[in-house]
């Protein structure tokens, strides 16, 4: 699934020239529409970056309740389509090539706040 934003328009710069995007209601919803992605970002919450891709696995299928047999399958996902599209909508930086969550970008808060406040 492509997340359907278009990052000019969702652009905004603050009052001390920062730049930073802005989530719009319906692109909110697509990334939080999937469970392993809504357990993805909680995990986050707790991480400071950078963070790879094996330990944000791991700590996924901790708190999905998995057992060790589902760390790999796991990443896979998280590394061909979550993350991704996490990326591309510009609420973190992945690095697909070092398998490394390198930052967290202003939207991971708005979109987490989002998630905690919906009751998930």
């Amino acid at each position: 699934m492509e997340v359907k934003t278009n990052m000019s328009d969702s652009l905004r710069t603050t009052g001390t020239g920062e730049t930073f995007v802005e989530l719009d209601a319906s692109v909110r919803h697509q990334l939080l529409s999937d469970a392993r992605r809504r357990a993805t970002l909680i995990v986050l919450r707790s991480c400071e970056p950078p963070i790879d891709l094996e330990t944000l696995a791991e700590a996924v299928v901790r708190w999905e309740e998995g057992s060790k047999a589902d760390v790999d399958r796991t990443a896979l996902v998280l590394h061909h389509h979550h993350l991704p599209m996490l990326d591309q909508a510009g609420v973190l930086w992945y690095d697909s090539a070092s398998n490394r969550i390198e930052s967290l970008q202003n939207p991971f808060h708005e979109l987490t706040e989002a998630l905690l406040t919906s009751g998930e």
